[in-house]
């Protein structure tokens, strides 16, 4: 991922609050914060989450043998993450074995899509 900075140390060291009022003491606060947000970006220190907790997940599984082994989408609740060497996978309500491997997904669309590449229907 490119990130382009906004701030740079030097503007953020030069700011002067001679006038001392509490507007500009507002900006170097905001300023500074967003520099130590950029700051950890360029480290890859921040993680940004595909959801918040509470958030509808739509979960692909395999239906087993009664649905003739196809997938299906259940919809289930955020409850939490797991963070991995490879990325971030979603812990939701709908518990099967192996559902992550298939995807959980944020937007409907996106699992009905990989249902239909899944079952073969594209």
């Amino acid at each position: 991922m490119s990130y382009k900075r906004i701030t740079d140390r030097d503007l953020i060291l030069n700011l002067n609050v001679n006038e001392g009022t509490q507007d500009l003491t507002k900006y170097m606060i905001f300023a500074h914060k967003l520099w130590e947000l950029e700051n950890q970006i360029e480290k890859g220190e921040l993680l940004k989450f595909p959801c918040k907790i509470g958030d509808p997940i739509w979960v692909v599984y395999d239906a087993g043998f009664e649905a003739g082994y196809k997938y299906e989408i259940h919809e289930a609740e955020c409850l939490g993450f797991e963070i991995y060497n490879d990325g971030i996978r979603i812990i939701t309500s709908f518990r099967c074995y192996d559902c992550y491997r298939k995807g959980n997904f944020t937007t409907k669309e996106a699992a009905e899509q990989k249902v239909k590449e899944l079952n073969g229907e594209i």
